[in-house]
C-alpha cells in the first residue's frame, strides 16, 4: 500500500473575477448541481464557497495523476460536510482511474488563509478494488 497526496491554492480574486467574466458558462464546466445547491448568495462567500470547491477538485486531480485520460472537473464533485472538510464522489473517468489504482478513499481537507482557498487530498492506494463511483 502506498498513499497519493495532492494539495492546491485557489485565490478568492481568481474565481470572482471568472464569475464576473464567464458567469453561468463558468460555474457549468468546473460546478456540479449539489455543489452549487448550497452556495450563499452573497458574491464574496459565494466565491470563497467556489474556490474551496475547486482547490478540493484540483487536489483530488493530482492524486488521481491522470496521464491519457483527463476526467472531467464534473465528474470530480465535493460534497461538503463541514465548514473545512468535504466527502469526494467520482464518476466517469475519475472513478476509472481510481480504480485503476486501487483507491477506496479520498480525504479532503479544507482551509482558508486571508483571500485564498487550500485543499489537501489524500488517499490510500491498494491492488484490491477502487473507489465507489456515484
Amino acid at each position: 500500500m502506498s498513499l497519493a497526496v495532492g494539495i492546491d491554492l485557489q485565490p478568492f480574486g481568481e474565481v470572482e473575477d471568472s464569475l464576473r467574466q464567464f458567469g453561468e458558462r463558468y460555474t457549468r464546466l468546473l460546478y456540479t448541481t449539489a455543489e452549487l445547491k448550497e452556495l450563499s448568495s452573497e458574491p464574496h462567500l459565494a466565491a470563497r464557497d467556489l474556490a474551496m470547491i475547486f482547490a478540493a477538485k484540483e487536489a483530488v486531480m493530482k492524486v488521481l495523476r491522470p496521464s491519457d485520460d483527463i476526467p472531467s472537473w464534473l465528474e470530480i464533485e465535493v460534497l461538503r460536510g463541514t465548514e473545512r472538510s468535504a466527502s469526494i464522489a467520482l464518476s466517469g473517468v475519475a472513478a476509472q482511474l481510481a480504480l485503476r489504482q486501487g483507491i477506496s478513499d479520498i480525504a479532503v481537507s479544507l482551509g482558508v488563509a486571508r483571500e485564498c482557498a487550500a485543499a489537501t487530498a489524500v488517499a490510500q492506494k491498494s491492488n484490491s478494488g477502487g473507489m465507489r463511483s456515484r
